[in-house]
């Protein structure tokens, strides 16, 4: 049977209790729904779910032996090796999350990515959506720490339109996905609010990562998780570039309340902070730079739109040189459109 949604999962450890919990949760539904751990190196993990699929050292090789090898090992980014998976396997949504995300009983919940609603703009580019889901002075991992104290003067529209949003943000409570340096001075426990959705308007950026996102599949290949920058900048570079490449063909982003509560894994948050250094210097201009390239609209340009953002910011030494050769045996496992 086809599956029609993947929940997709790479890990080095023996199966969590966040793993199992959802397991269980698929297990009450159909089996339109298929969990996917991604193996590295370091994994002791044997597939022991019924609804699981175990996809191990061996097996990457066998089905993807063109990415495999040039791929780096113990990197956040073999996930890209899930991703394949699941569509070679017919999925047509995509859900792309960590081995410490409980999920709450709507996680499963099916996404409409067909939207008629309101939509937010604001007086600069940029908008940190946690603003709109807690009181808490609180931001994204990813957002420029220079806006941080600016009003961007958020606004609501007052009327509604009908929109496409192939990619859906769903918040985390308890532990939200932020940046060390909110970490390091604050860390308390954080529960946004619930039932709210905003969509940003065309134009607009928030740095949006893996630890609960929804992909409809026109969206697949901006999935791709650059391998050759840090473990804590992958996701956010890409947020960042399938945002662009999203503004092009008039596509939104759609954060929504929590659908599960994080128990984070062990982490050295000085680490952590090292890793993400270039970003808190480098946000600004990485968008600035995605701007500056002409793009074409329309899905059958999104390859070749991918490959010219790469370049430049290769270039610009966001990523090594080596980047757009994976990038591109990655974007070979696609259909020509």
């Amino acid at each position: 049977m086809t599956c029609k949604t993947s929940i997709i999962i790479t890990t080095i450890t023996h199966p969590t209790k966040a793993i199992l919990n959802i397991n269980e949760l698929i297990e009450k539904k159909t089996r339109t729904y298929k969990l996917v751990i991604v193996a590295d190196l370091k994994s002791p993990l044997k597939n022991k779910f019924k609804f699981a699929e175990y996809l191990s050292i061996t097996s990457q090789q066998k089905k993807f032996s063109k990415l495999f090898n040039i791929l780096p090992f113990n990197n956040y980014a073999r996930k890209n090796l899930g991703y394949l998976h699941a569509i070679k396997n017919g999925s047509k949504v995509i859900i792309d999350t960590d081995d410490d995300n409980f999920p709450y009983k709507n996680f499963l919940s099916t996404p409409n990515f067909n939207l008629n609603t309101k939509y937010l703009t604001a007086n600069n580019k940029w908008i940190n959506i946690y603003q709109l889901f807690s009181k808490t002075k609180i931001w994204p991992r990813g957002f420029p720490l220079e806006k941080i104290n600016l009003n961007s003067n958020i606004k609501i529209s007052k009327v509604k339109k009908n929109i496409f949003s192939p990619i859906h943000q769903s918040l985390a409570d308890e532990d939200p996905d932020v940046d060390a340096i909110y970490r390091l001075i604050s860390n308390k426990k954080i529960f946004f609010k619930k039932n709210k959705n905003y969509c940003l308007d065309v134009g607009y950026y928030c740095p949006f990562n893996s630890q609960n996102t929804t992909w409809h599949y026109k969206s697949f290949r901006l999935l791709y998780l650059p391998s050759t920058c840090s473990f804590r900048m992958t996701d956010i570079w890409r947020g960042l570039i399938a945002q662009r490449i999203m503004h092009v063909n008039k596509w939104h982003l759609l954060f929504k309340s929590p659908t599960v509560y994080q128990i984070r894994n062990k982490h050295n948050l000085l680490n952590d902070f090292k890793q993400e250094i270039e970003g808190y210097t480098r946000y600004e201009e990485f968008v600035n730079i995605l701007e500056k390239v002409k793009l074409k609209k329309g899905e059958k340009f999104i390859n070749s739109n991918l490959i010219l953002l790469y370049k430049i910011l290769i270039k610009n030494n966001f990523f090594e040189k080596k980047e757009m050769l994976i990038l591109k045996k990655w974007l070979g496992y696609f259909k020509k459109n």
